[in-house]
């Protein structure tokens, strides 16, 4: 592959980025135009920037990666996230659009009526996405390293042109990168799985594969692990920031369920693509190091090496689309849900922006758990607190603070508990069991 290509190509998409950012900033009053582009999506846009929430880096390589060692388990990840849109779309991202906030905090005000446990919503929705947020830096070292740029040097360029469009053009900026991450990632990978399933490289046919059933099938899993990464990204889905944000942007209550199901169909065919290189993987008899993604090398073994560059450059917008909306949702709760009346000026929001982006990229550098793990976790963590409350404002009218109280207090109780006494259960089990009942005692008291 030639470094000097991928590095040219990488420069002038970063640079695309800027003038992207630089454009989206004109026009921009207030908050709500920072981070809700003054409720305007329609139905492309919306699709395409929820697709690429969910379309990142850790979408491909997790993915791939767990086929490579799990064979079609490692759907269980693609089909969580696909879920969680299937479910938004049959009428709770209509619902999310007509609370008419900001942010998913904001409910435990609107509804339960308590600026307390809105701050207290606030905060663990942000440590759950600084999370996620950390473990996209992560995927970044691990996809520059593959090629060998393993020094500070590019990964200060790419996180500094992240963060540097979200900070000038805010939402509106994250949206129009996404069309074209998305876009461009879509034509280049599908282009790539063609290519995989029908040339006679190595035994690499479709027939080739779906004949070697080892390939499919596979001992190095538990189960555990595979609930966990299928029921974490559908529940979560549910509450996190940076879904609810294009909802609460999205012009109309219709186009945010045609857009939530449109991506969940998306989301559903492209599985294919991260899938088909971890299996290829397998029935190649690859043997990984550490840092190496089956993704990757595959790609860089079947295609030529314009191509390889092309893909790589995929892979990075990938993590790129997924990493600005995780910034900007992380700044939407900082900004806006502990300042008087949720304002801030433009300034302290653009500020806000900035810290959130280079603390994530500084504390990677003290962390030596995988992607997978720190992924997960965060999800498990928000799942176990807020998701019953959250929920419950969509299908209770008056639920009552004690309720939501009860339930939060549970679920840090339950989530802790269950990660010592239950080892043989997905967590979300019995921390989501213990949340209902927290909010079903807190009803009858509160």
């Amino acid at each position: 592959m030639s470094m000097l290509l991928f590095l040219t190509i990488f420069v002038a998409i970063n640079l695309l980025y800027i003038l992207l950012g630089a454009w989206s900033s004109q026009g921009i009053k207030d908050n709500d135009d920072y981070f809700l582009a003054g409720r305007t999506l329609g139905v492309f846009a919306l699709t395409l920037t929820l697709i690429a929430t969910q379309l990142g880096s850790n979408f491909l390589l997790v993915s791939s990666a767990g086929a490579y060692k799990s064979g079609l388990w490692g759907l269980a990840y693609p089909l969580g996230m696909s879920l969680g849109f299937l479910i938004l779309g049959s009428g709770f991202a209509s619902k999310l659009r007509a609370f008419n906030v900001q942010t998913t905090a904001q409910l435990f005000q609107t509804v339960y009526l308590s600026q307390k446990l809105r701050m207290v919503a606030s905060v663990i929705s942000i440590a759950s996405l600084w999370g996620i947020l950390l473990s996209l830096v992560i995927a970044s070292k691990i996809l520059l390293a593959s090629i060998g740029l393993v020094g500070p040097l590019t990964i200060i360029l790419f996180w500094a042109t992240l963060i540097v469009y979200t900070v000038m053009g805010g939402f509106k900026a994250v949206v129009l990168t996404d069309i074209y991450q998305v876009i461009m990632i879509t034509i280049i990978f599908s282009g790539l799985l063609v290519y995989g399933l029908f040339s006679d490289w190595s035994g690499g046919t479709l027939v080739a594969l779906l004949g070697n059933t080892s390939s499919l099938t596979s001992y190095n899993f538990s189960y555990i692990s595979i609930v966990s990464f299928f029921i974490a990204p559908a529940l979560f889905s549910l509450i996190e920031q940076d879904l609810a944000q294009r909802f609460f942007a999205a012009k109309t209550r219709s186009i945010a369920v045609i857009g939530a199901l449109l991506a969940s169909l998306f989301l559903t065919i492209f599985a294919a693509v991260p899938i088909y290189f971890g299996l290829k993987a397998r029935a190649l008899g690859l043997i990984l190091t550490a840092n190496q993604n089956p993704l990757i090398v595959v790609m860089e073994l079947i295609s030529h090496p314009v191509i390889a560059v092309l893909g790589l450059c995929a892979i990075a917008a990938a993590l790129t689309s997924t990493a600005d909306s995780v910034l900007c949702a992380i700044s939407s709760h900082a900004a806006q849900d502990f300042s008087p009346e949720g304002k801030n000026s433009l300034r302290m929001s653009r500020f806000i922006t900035f810290i959130v982006g280079i603390s994530a990229v500084g504390a990677s550098y003290t962390l030596s758990a995988g992607i997978g793990k720190v992924l997960v976790s965060s999800y498990q963590f928000s799942i176990a607190t807020l998701f019953v409350p959250i929920f419950a404002c969509f299908i209770i009218k008056k639920p009552r603070k004690g309720a939501a109280l009860g339930s939060i207090v549970a679920g840090i109780i339950g989530f802790f508990a269950a990660s010592y006494l239950c080892p043989n259960l997905p967590i979300e089990v019995p921390s989501l069991i213990a949340s209902a009942l927290g909010f079903i005692l807190g009803s009858l008291v509160g």
